[in-house]
């Protein structure tokens, strides 16, 4: 890794060291300290000062976006295009964005896995039915039924029926007794 770099307020990096200390992560800050001067310096993620930075063996700048600002989004998108020269660029620009805005999204908070899907008598399970099509409802409450299709509890909805594959973000309320 070069040691040459114009640092800012506001970088991230990602410092590593041969003894045992393993990776850490700096972020760049300018305080100010006594009378009115500026001092800009690295401070670790407890917010600690750290003169160590400077001492890594090696060190490279970390990407930090955030998901939600939609504008990060969009300078990510537009330097993916400009790198990026395929069909799935040349898709509408806003729907690639919205794309990889969700893929952000998803990365930085993951979604659980969904559950075995319960089998017990009265197993009830708290889900958003989303279809194919993208769209759905939910979070509601669903019932299992006997003929294996789980049913609507929630008001509004009463009686709808809908296969699991169809349930997603799945939190099981009770597993049921075994038939």
């Amino acid at each position: 890794m070069t040691r040459v770099q114009n640092w800012k307020p506001g970088d991230v990096a990602l410092a590593m060291y041969d003894d045992d200390t393993g990776p850490l992560i700096y972020l760049r800050v300018r305080d100010r300290f006594k009378g009115d001067e500026d001092i800009e310096e690295w401070r670790s993620c407890e917010g600690s000062r750290s003169e160590r930075f400077e001492a890594a063996d090696w060190w490279r700048t970390l990407v930090v976006i955030d998901p939600e600002d939609r504008e990060q989004v969009e300078q990510l998108h537009s330097f993916r295009e400009d790198a990026i020269h395929d069909e799935i660029a040349r898709v509408g620009s806003a729907q690639t964005v919205d794309a990889l805005q969700a893929a952000l999204r998803e990365f930085a908070n993951p979604t659980p896995p969904k559950p075995e899907e319960p089998t017990g008598l009265g197993a009830v399970v708290e889900a958003t039915a989303e279809w194919e099509d993208g769209k759905g409802v939910g979070p509601l409450k669903w019932a299992a039924s006997e003929d294996g299709s789980w049913v609507c509890l929630t008001d509004g909805h009463v009686g709808m029926t809908v296969p699991w594959p169809v349930l997603h973000h799945v939190r099981v309320l009770s597993e049921g007794v075994p038939a």
